[in-house]
């Protein structure tokens, strides 16, 4: 069985399929808020980056479930499908999932 690994760019390409119209173009947002925001404040940028793309892809049509917010369901996916098949360290992954879980609040 071949070995996947997601990078950012799959990442992107994948929400732009799976996403509405106004998926990636709302990331785009954020991640250029984040930056503004963030002034010098240190924070890992493909962490971050993965976490923007991500966090509403259990709104989408094809990963949402009734009853499940899309927050926590966007959790769910990024946990189970995605970040298996990164390079990520176990305290990266924690941020990431944070992140998306919480970016409601």
């Amino acid at each position: 069985m071949e070995a996947i690994s997601f990078s950012l760019d799959n990442i992107v390409q994948m929400t732009m399929e799976v996403g509405e119209d106004w998926a990636v173009a709302h990331a785009k947002r954020l991640i250029e808020l984040v930056r503004q925001i963030s002034d010098s404040l240190p924070y890992d940028t493909q962490v971050m980056e993965l976490a923007v793309y991500m966090h509403d892809w259990g709104a989408f049509p094809k990963y949402r479930l009734a009853d499940v917010p899309h927050a926590q369901r966007s959790r769910q996916i990024a946990e189970t499908e995605i970040l298996p098949h990164t390079h990520f360290i176990k305290a990266q992954q924690a941020v990431l999932l944070e992140a998306i879980e919480k970016h409601d609040y």
